[in-house]
This record gives C-alpha cells, sequence and structure tokens, in this order.
C-alpha cells in the first residue's frame, strides 16, 4: 500500500527518499487528469510494439519507481520482445524501480542526470519521457530534445508529459488558480501547497505549450501532437 503524502520540503526540491516512498499519492493528488494521463502513455506507447518485430527498444528517461515500463511492457501483446533501459538521477528511486524488476533479464536501470546520458543514435522504438524534462535547466533542454531525436529509430515516436504555462498572463493565473484548488480538495494544505511551490521554484521550469511544440519541431520531430491537457499539464507524442 502506497504512504500518503504529507512530506513537508526543507529547502529546494530534491527527490530524496522521502518523496520516493510517497511518489505515487503525490503525483495522484498533484496532477489533474493523472489517470487518463498515464493510460493514454501506455496505449500511444502500446501500439509502437509488436511480437513481430525484433530489436525493439524502450528507453523512459526520468523513470522515477520504473512505473512508466512496468505498465507498457504489462499492456503489450505476448511474445514482444522489447529490450528496456530506464534514466533517473534519484538512487532511491532507481533503487525502487530495481527492487519492482528483480529477476527482469529485459530491463536494466541507469543513475545519471538526463543531460549526461548516451542515447544511442537511432536505437530506440519508444521514448518516454513523463513529467521530467520541465527538471532540465533551459539552456540544455533544447540540446536535450534534439539528443532524443538522434535516438530514435526511423519511424520511433517520443513521448513527453510536462508541466505547462498559460499562453497569456490571464491564462496563467486562472490556471493556477484552478490548480490550486485541485489541490485543496484533494486534501493538502495551504501551507503545503506554498512549500511545494517554494521548493520547486527555479527547479522545474514549465514553459508554454507553445513553446514546448517549437523545441521539438526545431529538435527535428516531423509531427508533434498534444494528446492530452488538463489544467497546466500537457502531453505530446512527437513523430521522428
Amino acid at each position: 500500500m502506497n504512504e500518503k503524502d504529507n512530506y513537508k520540503p526543507s529547502g529546494k526540491w530534491e527527490f530524496n527518499e522521502s518523496v520516493t516512498s510517497v511518489f505515487p499519492d503525490m503525483l495522484s493528488r498533484s496532477i489533474p487528469g493523472y489517470g487518463t494521463m498515464r493510460d493514454s502513455v501506455v496505449r500511444i506507447a502500446k501500439s509502437f510494439f509488436s511480437p513481430k518485430k525484433h530489436n525493439q527498444y524502450l528507453l523512459d528517461l526520468g523513470c522515477s519507481r520504473g512505473d512508466t515500463i512496468y505498465e507498457i511492457l504489462d499492456a503489450v501483446e505476448p511474445n514482444s520482445e522489447i529490450v528496456c533501459v530506464g534514466v533517473d538521477s534519484s538512487p532511491s528511486m532507481i533503487a525502487k524501480a530495481q527492487e519492482l524488476f528483480q529477476g527482469w533479464s529485459n530491463v536494466n536501470f541507469i543513475q545519471s542526470d538526463l543531460v549526461d546520458i548516451e542515447i544511442f543514435s537511432g536505437k530506440y522504438t519508444v521514448i518516454t519521457c513523463v513529467l521530467t524534462a520541465q527538471f532540465i535547466p533551459l539552456d540544455e533542454r533544447q540540446m536535450f530534445y534534439e539528443q532524443v531525436h538522434n535516438g530514435l529509430s526511423g519511424d520511433g515516436v517520443f513521448i513527453v508529459v510536462e508541466k505547462v504555462l498559460g499562453e497569456t498572463p490571464v491564462s496563467q493565473a486562472l490556471l493556477v488558480d484552478t490548480y490550486h484548488n485541485f489541490k485543496r480538495d484533494k486534501g493538502y494544505t495551504d501551507e503545503q501547497i506554498e512549500d511545494k511551490r517554494k521548493s520547486l521554484q527555479g527547479v522545474l521550469v514549465p514553459l508554454r505549450a507553445s513553446e514546448n511544440e517549437s523545441m521539438l519541431k526545431d529538435a527535428g520531430f516531423t509531427d508533434v501532437q498534444r494528446f492530452w491537457q488538463c489544467l497546466n499539464f500537457a502531453g505530446w507524442v512527437a513523430f521522428k
């Protein structure tokens, strides 16, 4: 049973053991439409894997506890041969992921900052990055997307989900106000909301949805389709 999120940050945000232990509850109570988003990510990824294909590879960037990889492998057709790699900078998240996949020969995990990882050119069928790129410094984010693009096979796809800003100050204010009300309804106090906001300031740096789409296109993706949005969170599938 997952622990309830009562985590109180004491400085800049980090994915430490305390966050890792409550992470499923934190996400479900902090991301509006979370269940629909995760289901959509899995359904889209699943459609690109087949038991008739060989040399299929899945790379999950910012894999946290390994749940995205697990859900995709659980959803694909039986006998689909898929080699999976999960990358995360948090030692505690990687430890949880390794625990989940203990004994699986086709799943490996790497502890590394995403900007330091070598993404092998032309290898991956699907690359996922769920609520992760927003933590990459802005001056390195475009290069990160270019590396992801280069890492995909010719018909590969990149599935990315991000927190986003409103396109104007008016829409941004509306999204923030509605989002904070959502979190209150999920049981977070005003103090908890403010503590987390301060802790994430300068660590999580979101962009407008249109800016994310421009960066993906500038990285070389030929088709960038937004498949989901709920308040100030959005998801895209980008085709190489």
